[in-house]
């Protein structure tokens, strides 16, 4: 994946951030080797704390799509993934198979 894909990815989530959350605009995406966006998913924390955007993408490519065993993903993200959400990818890995390879986020955490 190019850069400009990152960038126009990077758009997509944000005004879809925008648009499903407006409080609280964080979104994820993961997209696999061939550029198709697999799952998008936006912040949720006032459901579950659990549902960091980044935790919920992994839940819902898990759950809803029953996919496992993927290489090659690529995370993007308009915030840096915070402790729980880099603890979700690490466990996606071991116990699904589930590979991240690269991340891509909007602004820090500090």
């Amino acid at each position: 994946m190019g850069s400009h894909n990152i960038s126009e990815l990077m758009q997509e989530l944000v005004t879809f951030a925008q648009d499903k959350n407006p409080i609280w605009p964080f979104a994820s995406m993961i997209v696999n080797a061939q550029g198709k966006v697999l799952i998008k998913a936006t912040d949720c924390a006032h459901i579950s704390p659990l549902f960091h955007s980044e935790s919920l993408a992994i839940h819902m490519l898990i759950t809803k799509l029953k996919l496992q065993n993927l290489n090659d993903l690529t995370l993007i993200s308009t915030c840096e993934p915070d402790p729980l959400s880099q603890s979700s990818l690490y466990w996606a890995n071991i116990t699904k198979e589930i590979r991240v390879q690269s991340i891509y986020f909007g602004v820090t955490l500090d």
